[in-house]
């Protein structure tokens, strides 16, 4: 017999059992993460601060960070299992302009969905550091 004043019992399951999560991969996605919206910061400051500044300082410094969003979205992509051939076409694509941006914004958003689905506690900035 059943108690009908008893609290419902129910089993809780993880959608990812943590003996099943990667954390060397999803450290890769979120120092990822965090190059992704560093970047995505300093396009937007040079962006702003083009006008003032001499070009050719303004295009060597948009190259770095070209590059250095590059390497953010490829190792995001990388850690989140994407194909090389995805790979190349975000490094492709991270060298135009407003694509960039949008591409950045994108890989952010998934990163922080498995991140989150991982344990990780993600803010405006990133991922916090596993402890």
């Amino acid at each position: 017999m059943t108690n009908p004043y008893a609290a419902p019992k129910s089993q809780i399951t993880n959608s990812i059992a943590p003996d099943s999560i990667d954390y060397e991969r999803m450290d890769a996605v979120a120092s990822g993460q965090r190059i992704l919206i560093y970047m995505f910061i300093a396009a937007l400051l040079t962006g702003v601060l083009r006008a003032q500044v001499d070009p050719v300082l303004s295009l060597v410094v948009a190259l770095a960070i070209a590059a250095v969003s590059i390497y953010g979205a490829v190792r995001v992509d990388k850690g989140l299992g994407g194909s090389l051939f995805s790979r190349i076409v975000y490094a492709i694509a991270m060298l135009l302009p407003l694509v960039s941006l949008i591409i950045m914004i994108t890989l952010s958003m998934r990163a922080t969905k498995a991140l989150r689905a991982a344990g990780y506690q993600v803010g405006l900035l990133g991922a916090k550091k596993r402890i």
